[in-house]
């Protein structure tokens, strides 16, 4: 059972990574050409993801979600068999740090430094890592834990810093998701 499930999560990853290789074969030509439509795409994306893990895998889990509020279930976490939902939220706010993160290569924390929102970015470095500090410290897996509300103000801190704060410096127009995220 517990191999059907990496296999299952593996799968799953893998239709995620496919999308993203489709996407950047089908846009060679826009990335050498339109800096700050990419830098919309980009900014666009870290904002639906970051919405996605506050909501739907940290919220709905936890309670703290308009659509279950103050009704936490762990059976609402994305991985309730396995219990690796915690695995997952961490790799996500990790691809976060990889985007934003201080790096060795240029990332889009260049782009940030570059339109002079070191404030901002130096902001947005500290709810990642208060988040995955929170995550680190919710020992048992209960989404219903004081460190897992905590994780959710990181996440929603990181939410509006990119969608408040990053949208207006970096000059891009932001998608806005409907009411059910779509």
């Amino acid at each position: 059972r517990q191999k059907e499930m990496i296999l299952y999560i593996l799968n799953h990853i893998g239709k995620h990574l496919k999308t993203i290789e489709i996407f950047y074969q089908n846009n060679k030509a826009l990335f050498s050409q339109n800096e700050q439509k990419i830098n919309a795409i980009i900014m666009n994306a870290l904002i639906e993801s970051s919405y996605k893990l506050k909501e739907w895998r940290v919220g709905d889990a936890a309670g703290l979600s308009r659509k279950y509020k103050n009704d936490p279930k762990n059976s609402r976490s994305e991985y309730p068999v396995s219990k690796l939902s915690y695995k997952a939220i961490e790799a996500i706010l990790l691809a976060h740090q990889e985007m934003i993160g201080e790096q060795k290569f240029v990332n889009f924390s260049t782009v940030i430094h570059n339109a002079g929102a070191d404030k901002e970015l130096s902001g947005i470095r500290n709810n990642i890592k208060n988040a995955l500090n929170d995550l680190h410290a919710a020992s048992a897996y209960d989404f219903n834990s004081k460190e897992i509300k905590n994780l959710y103000k990181e996440l929603t801190a990181l939410h509006n810093a990119y969608y408040i704060s990053l949208i207006g410096t970096l000059k891009v127009t932001s998608k806005i998701l409907d009411s059910d995220g779509d």
